[in-house]
């Protein structure tokens, strides 16, 4: 019906859309032009609506899904609390005992009469004064600024299902104590712990996030845990034998002189012997 051809073209711009109509060979009909020139542009303004309306959604979105995460990683005030001692009125120097139990092993360690720290299992030996002391301080000097309250079905998410380690103390006259460490925090600031758990881990339970200096001190290798005796022994050994051998120098000198007399013995004999034979 028309001699002449029409090219439409869409091009995108800033959210909205323009819209270019080349008509070659051919006058519009004014209906046909009415229609480019408010159809097309009521279209390009729905498609600016709808990208707007699009960005709105996925800041939306994006801060539900932060808030979430904030959330979980953070407590909220009502169970944030100031740094609190994990073990009130405990001092280092009133442990008499310390149980170490982990997924591989179990150590028991004990202060004799003097105050020296003994392993008692798996074997009996002198223990690492400095490393049962470490984790005896730990514990006595110990603290948390957060406190979690979660359900007994959540322990796996914390790694106090399967804990990293159980540590067991006591003190003279007074019930044994104990804290179970799970796995880090999100950024590996602090662990998870409980402190003094039920027998039976149901409803509602407190968590308390303590130091990762916890984990240097349980996973030390078992070697490190007693002190290496026949290595110290060596040297107090060394001493005794190297004097020996002075002591016994020191004292052919001193025999030599005494040996002179049964020396000059046969030259007091000759003479006696040579008056022995002038009477002949």
């Amino acid at each position: 019906m028309f001699a002449g051809a029409v090219a439409v073209g869409w091009v995108c711009h800033g959210g909205g859309a323009v819209v270019a109509a080349t008509v070659s060979g051919l006058a519009l009909p004014p209906g046909l032009s009415e229609f480019y020139s408010h159809g097309v542009g009521a279209i390009a303004m729905k498609l600016k609506m709808a990208n707007v309306y699009l960005l709105t959604v996925v800041l939306i979105l994006g801060a539900a899904v932060y808030a979430v995460q904030y959330q979980s990683e953070n407590p909220s005030a009502s169970q944030q609390t100031s740094a609190r001692p994990l073990f009130p009125q405990v001092d280092e120097a009133s442990i008499n005992s310390l149980t170490l139990e982990t997924q591989t092993r179990s150590l028991s360690f004990e202060r004799d009469e003097n105050g020296v720290w003994r392993m008692t299992e798996p074997e009996n030996a002198v223990a690492n004064q400095a490393s049962v002391a470490y984790l005896a301080n730990l514990v006595a000097t110990g603290t948390s600024d957060r406190t979690l309250t979660i359900n007994a079905d959540e322990l796996d998410t914390y790694g106090l299902d399967q804990p990293l380690a159980t540590l067991t103390f006591a003190q003279t006259g007074k019930e044994p104590r104990t804290v179970v460490m799970g796995t880090y925090n999100f950024n590996r600031t602090a662990l998870y712990a409980l402190i003094d758990p039920p027998a039976t881990l149901e409803g509602e339970l407190s968590v308390l996030l303590v130091s990762p200096d916890f984990e240097t001190a349980v996973t030390r290798p078992t070697g490190e845990w007693t002190e290496p005796e026949a290595a110290t022994e060596s040297p107090t050994e060394a001493p005794t034998d190297a004097t020996d051998p002075t002591e016994g120098s020191a004292e052919e000198p001193i025999e030599a002189p005494a040996e002179t007399p049964s020396a000059e013995s046969p030259n007091e004999e000759s003479p006696s012997s040579e008056g022995d034979s002038e009477p002949q």
